[in-house]
Formats: C-alpha cells, structure tokens, sequence
C-alpha cells in the first residue's frame, strides 16, 4: 500500500497502470486524528486512530509491541501465503 496526493502528476502515473493498481479513497470514520502517526490503515481505506479507540488507553512503548505481536501472530507465512494465492485467483 501506499499514499499518494492527489496531484496531476500521480493522476497522470496511475491513469498509466490502471489496470495493474486497485485505488482505494482514505476515509476517516472517527473524524480527522490530531496526529496521523498514532493510527492505521486497514486495506479498505479507512484510517483508524489510536487516540480515538476508547478504554485502551497504553503507553506508546506498550502499544508498540503489542501490534508487533500481533502482526507476528497475524501474519504468519501459512497464513501469508493462502491469503496472496485467494488474492490472485480472485477478479478484480
């Protein structure tokens, strides 16, 4: 994934390799976050903060490894694999 501004230059590159690239407008369900580092994108476009989930309030250091725990868990290479091959098989 990645982000791109919407500028003529990026629209011109992508309207090049359209068929090869999935664009997918951000969305901020929770409003605008004060600080885009704390948060996340999940691959459907929406932009999840972490100072806007409540009752899970930990400190940075802690959040930090607890994602990467579970990225680790989440992600494993089985679990890689079957989730690019159903990716590939599957029409756009």
């Amino acid at each position: 994934m990645a982000i791109v501004k919407n500028t003529p230059t990026n629209n011109a590159r992508l309207y090049r390799v359209k068929h090869l690239v999935e664009i997918t407008p951000i969305s901020t369900p929770q409003g605008m976050p004060d600080d885009p580092k704390y948060g996340f994108l999940k691959e459907n476009g929406e932009f999840i903060s972490y100072s806007c989930i409540e009752g899970h309030a930990l400190p940075l250091e802690q959040a930090e490894q607890k994602l990467e725990d579970l990225k680790k868990i989440s992600v494993d290479g089985e679990t890689l694999k079957t989730r690019l091959r159903l990716k590939w098989y599957s029409r756009w």
